[in-house]
């Protein structure tokens, strides 16, 4: 079974915008915890204790500290101030800053964390109170340790010191890590034949459902772009959609530390940084040492580095004024029988249509190459049903 929806991008904001959050500290001064999690729809989730009372929270190493609307409420913190942060769709809107006073993480605590709260009107209170989710363990609370995760035992090692882990530390897993604004950047390689780039990229737990995602500010050699148009992709953090040009890319080979990713398959966003996902953990252990700037990766054994990425559908949902709308189409060839904002009514005769964003994240489908969409269409108002397959790779 394969959930339907192509991504959900949990924080889209200008990393640069949460640089100040280096207030707190950590109240141990020798720790060494394994932290078991699990994984909810591609996230990594820990359970953490304030005053006494347990709650989830997802683990994202490209956001600092956030709290929901609903736990800030149950605290009865303060605000400190407030910020006006712009999302990936250049949106801006007030966003509250708080400091919390003590959080556990498993036997580490945290004290007088700077953090923010998200908006009660932000999607991912619907979303996050679906999945019993309270808030985000950030790169602002773990910038002073040295992190690991180890997706194939499900656990996370937090340290204060990389040598209380057992590493191989040998120059084919050890480069060099860059820290901005709490959150760490990672070199990689984009390669096409004989063309070569090195990007600094953002590896962000928080993108759980992507592998690579490639800055249009950054666009350029090494890559194929396989089409791109117009249309409204992703969602910004504060629930507003602009149509904006976006690109379906292949990159030919993908090097991360040495280890080389065929045919990865990536979409483009406005945001300032480009980010390598969480799908990256599926391949091997990944140690990130905040405090010496190291970052190391010891690959799993036995697996295939060959097309990381499923072909993407050839067109987009969004979710919008409670429907679900066409936002983008990757096939010029479809145009003629989609418009870029057609409500989806059924997908292969499951109905979407009164269901909510939670449902929909949540929904499962069995897997197969087609689809049946029945649309209705946004000039006419007329039904028609399309057959949508996925986009195929064309090399150049």
């Amino acid at each position: 079974m394969k959930k339907i929806l192509p991504l959900i991008i949990l924080v889209f904001f200008a990393t640069s915008i949460f640089a100040q959050f280096h207030q707190g500290k950590i109240k141990q001064k020798h720790y060494l915890q394994v932290i078991p999690y699990q994984e909810i729809k591609g996230w990594i989730v820990v359970p953490v204790t304030i005053n006494g009372k347990s709650y989830n929270f997802i683990l994202d190493t490209g956001a600092p500290l956030v709290l929901s609307d609903k736990l800030f409420n149950e605290l009865n913190l303060q605000v400190i101030s407030q910020i006006n942060p712009s999302d990936i769709a250049g949106e801006r809107k007030k966003m509250r800053l708080i400091l919390l006073p003590e959080i556990d993480l498993q036997g580490i605590t945290f004290l007088n964390t700077q953090g923010a709260v998200f908006n009660e009107d932000f999607y991912w209170a619907e979303w996050s109170e679906c999945l019993g989710i309270d808030g985000l363990i950030g790169s602002n609370m773990l910038r002073h340790s040295v992190v690991q995760f180890d997706e194939q035992n499900k656990q996370i090692i937090i340290a204060d010191h990389i040598k209380k882990l057992s590493l191989q530390t040998n120059e084919y897993q050890k480069i060099k890590l860059a820290i901005k604004g709490n959150n760490p950047f990672v070199p990689v390689i984009l390669q096409k034949g004989m063309q070569t780039s090195v990007r600094n990229v953002l590896f962000d737990t928080g993108d759980a459902n992507a592998f690579f995602t490639l800055s249009l500010g950054e666009s350029g050699s090494g890559v194929d772009i396989i089409t791109e148009n117009e249309g409204f992709f992703g969602i910004g953090a504060h629930r507003i959609f602009r149509k904006q040009k976006h690109a379906l890319l292949n990159i030919p080979e993908l090097v991360v530390n040495k280890m080389r990713f065929n045919d990865v398959i990536a979409t483009t966003t406005h945001a300032r940084e480009s980010r390598i996902g969480a799908k990256l953990l599926q391949y091997g252990k990944i140690t990130l040492d905040y405090k010496k700037k190291r970052f190391y990766f010891e690959p799993f054994d036995n697996i295939n580095t060959s097309k990381p990425v499923e072909n993407p559908w050839s067109i987009n949902i969004i979710f919008q004024n409670d429907k679900f709308l066409v936002g983008i189409i990757w096939d010029n060839t479809l145009e003629s029988q989609i418009n870029i904002g057609d409500e989806v009514l059924s997908i292969n005769g499951i109905d979407i249509q009164f269901m909510s964003y939670c449902e929909w994240c949540m929904l499962e489908i069995p897997e197969n190459d087609k689809r049946i969409y029945e649309l209705k269409d946004i000039n006419t108002g007329a039904i028609k049903t399309v057959e949508i397959e996925r986009m195929q790779l064309i090399k150049e």
